[in-house]
């Protein structure tokens, strides 16, 4: 299943209950060049990019805030939270809509691409580093899976609980319960 934008401006991307079978499916996404992914049981939905409102004092990796469906959701630009350089947005660019625990948060992606589901032995362990810091350690493992062409490619999957310190979290949760 392919999930463009075009598709529609805002979808819900899972309307089945959660089974077992949803910790191998993964969604897959873009940044850069490089395809990563997250489980879909932290995947709320998927929105077209939305105008956000600024936030004072928030990181430069947190955008700002938006509302949906009158909860205000802190939003971050994923690319930057991995170390990337921040990029313009195109008309690919999508905001997931992803949960870490009870906090809702934007990740803006590059690209979505799909959702997979990805075996134990299509899923290795991520390299690690002598000395990494909490950043670095967000990556649960990297799924090698082969496309509809045929060809074989790497997908970096990340932990979203990992991915930001707690006092990240924190201040993001703060700054949605204003």
């Amino acid at each position: 299943m392919s999930i463009e934008k075009n598709d529609a401006p805002e979808m819900d991307v899972f309307d089945a209950p959660e089974t077992q079978q949803e910790e191998n499916r993964i969604l897959t996404f873009r940044l850069e060049k490089q395809f990563y992914g997250i489980s879909i049981t932290h995947v709320e939905q998927i929105l077209s990019m939305q105008p956000l409102t600024g936030v004072p004092e928030f990181p430069a990796y947190a955008k700002g805030v938006m509302s949906l469906r009158g909860e205000v959701i802190p939003v971050v630009d994923l690319r930057m939270c991995i170390g990337l350089a921040e990029a313009p947005h195109t008309e690919r660019t999508c905001i997931v809509i992803t949960n870490i625990g009870a906090l809702h948060i934007g990740c803006i992606v590059d690209e979505v691409d799909t959702v997979v589901s990805v075996s134990e032995e299509e899923l290795l362990p991520a390299p690690r580093m002598a000395e990494t810091s909490a950043r670095e350690n967000c990556t649960s493992g990297i799924a090698k899976l082969t496309g509809e062409d045929g060809r074989e490619r790497a997908v970096i999957c990340l932990d979203l609980s990992k991915l930001l310190r707690a006092d990240e979290i924190s201040a993001l949760q703060k700054a949605s319960e204003k």
